[in-house]
C-alpha cells in the first residue's frame, strides 16, 4: 500500500463493465469505487451482472496509477488490475482461475464505463425488505401459481461415477451404501461427508468439481460453504444413479446479505424427494416420522406443524426453533439448476420458483437483469423429477 497522495480520486464512482463472455455466458460486472477520508484507505464494492453495490471486494491496493483487488463471487474468484483512461474510462486487466469448463486461466482486457444516474436506475435490482417476521413474509407468500407457464425438461447425465470412480474406491464408499435402498444410501453419503468436512464461511475457492471444492477445504480446516458441501453431496448421490440436485433458498428482499443451499434428492422407494442439510447433517421428520421434502418442511412451517431432526445432527451448532425461523426466510424464492452433471453448477442455466404473489408485484424489479433467469410459479413443475 502506498500513501494515499498516490490515490487518484477520479477512479470514485460507479462504473459497468463493457459486455462480455466468461466461459459461454454474457456478463458485466458493475463496481462502485470510494475514498475513505478518515479510514485513508479505497473501498470497492461490487458484483456480476447485477448493478448493486452490497458485496465489499478483497484485498484492496493501489500504486501510483493502477487500483488493484479480487473479488469472490458465487461462481468466481477473479482479480482486478484497474487503470484511469480518462475521467470517464477505465481500462483492467481482469484474470479468473479455476473457472469450471476451461484450461488455465481466464485472462481479458475490459473497459469500464462510468454509469450515469439514468443507466444506474436501468439496472437496478433491488426489492426491499418488509418490516414484519420473516415468517409472517413466508405466511403472506405461501401460495404459487396453478398453471404451468412453461414446460422445463431437467438433464441428469449420471457421468459422476466414472468421474469420481478413483476418489469413490479410495474412500470405499460402495462398502458404505451396498444392499441400502435410496433414501439410506442418501443418508449415509450425508453422514460421511459430514464426518470429513464441516460448515465454514469461506466459500470454495471458484471450483465446482467436488474433489477440487474438497482439496479447497482440507486446506482451509477442512471447511468450506453450505453450497460446497451441498455441491459435493449431489455429486455423491448421483454417482449412485440418484437424481440430486443443490437448492439455493433465497429471501424475500434483493440484494440480501445470506441465503442458504441444500440438497434435494428423489427416492423411488418412497417416491418422492427428501431434504438434505450437510451443513447440519440434518434430515427432518414430519409428525408421523415420514422424512420430508423441502416443499413439505416449507408447508410445515406455513401451518406451524410438528417437524423433528435426526439424532446425529449437529445439536451443538442447532436447534430447531432457530433453523425454523431461518429457512421461514429462506424459503421465499428458490432455485434450481436446468442441468446436473459432473462439475455443474447451474452452468446451463437456472429455473427460480416463485410465490405467485411476488412474480404478480416483485418480479418488475429483476426485468434489467443480466442473467436471464426462467421464472416459474408452478410447484409441480419445480419439482417435476
Amino acid at each position: 500500500m502506498i500513501g494515499s497522495a498516490f490515490f487518484d480520486k477520479r477512479l470514485c464512482g460507479k462504473w459497468k463493465s463493457e459486455k462480455f463472455e466468461i466461459n459461454g455466458s454474457e456478463t458485466i460486472i458493475f463496481l462502485n469505487i470510494e475514498w475513505l477520508d478518515k479510514e485513508k484507505k479505497a473501498k470497492v464494492t461490487g458484483n456480476f451482472d447485477k448493478a448493486f453495490f452490497a458485496n465489499e471486494v478483497l484485498y484492496v491496493e493501489y500504486s501510483y496509477n493502477t487500483l488493484y483487488f479480487f473479488h469472490n463471487d458465487y461462481k468466481y474468484r477473479a482479480e482486478y488490475i484497474l487503470a484511469l483512461d480518462n475521467d470517464s474510462i477505465i481500462k483492467c486487466d481482469f484474470f479468473i482461475k479455476n473457472c469450471f469448463g476451461m484450461s488455465g486461466v481466464f485472462e481479458r482486457k475490459i473497459t469500464f464505463n462510468r454509469m450515469s444516474e439514468e443507466e444506474e436506475e436501468k439496472y437496478k435490482y433491488v426489492v426491499e425488505p418488509k418490516n414484519m417476521s420473516r415468517l409472517n413474509i413466508l405466511k403472506e407468500y405461501a401460495e404459487y401459481g396453478l398453471e404451468n407457464l412453461k414446460k422445463t425438461n431437467y438433464i441428469y447425465k449420471f457421468d459422476e461415477y466414472q468421474n469420481m470412480k478413483n476418489f469413490i474406491e479410495n474412500n470405499n464408499l460402495n462398502n458404505l451404501v451396498k444392499d441400502k435402498k435410496d433414501f439410506e444410501i442418501a443418508i449415509e453419503l450425508m453422514n460421511w461427508l459430514c464426518g470429513q468436512y464441516k460448515h465454514g464461511d469461506i466459500g470454495f475457492g471458484g471450483v465446482t468439481t467436488p474433489q477440487a471444492i474438497m482439496e479447497f477445504a482440507d486446506k482451509n480446516e477442512k471447511r468450506t460453504n453450505c453450497r460446497g458441501l451441498s455441491i459435493i453431496l449431489a455429486h455423491l448421490l448421483r454417482a449412485y444413479n440418484l437424481r440430486a440436485f443443490h437448492l439455493t433458498c433465497m429471501p424475500y428482499e434483493e440484494p440480501f446479505s445470506d441465503c442458504h443451499v441444500i440438497v434435494s434428492v428423489y427416492c423411488e422407494s418412497i417416491k418422492k424427494w427428501i431434504m438434505l442439510d450437510p451443513t447440519y447433517n440434518l434430515y427432518l421428520k414430519n409428525k408421523n416420522g415420514e422424512i420430508i421434502s423441502a416443499d413439505e418442511f416449507r408447508e410445515c412451517l406455513i401451518n406451524n406443524d410438528e417437524i423433528t431432526t435426526n439424532d446425529n445432527c449437529h445439536k451443538n451448532i442447532f436447534s430447531i426453533k432457530n433453523y425454523s425461523n431461518y429457512m421461514a426466510k429462506n424459503f421465499i424464492r428458490l432455485e434450481r439448476g436446468t442441468s446436473e452433471y459432473y462439475g455443474c453448477d447451474e452452468n446451463d442455466g437456472r429455473i427460480i420458483l416463485l410465490p405467485e404473489k411476488y412474480y404478480q408485484n416483485e418480479i418488475n424489479n429483476f426485468k434489467n437483469q443480466q442473467i436471464k433467469n426462467d421464472y416459474i410459479t408452478t410447484k409441480e413443475e419445480f419439482w417435476s423429477d
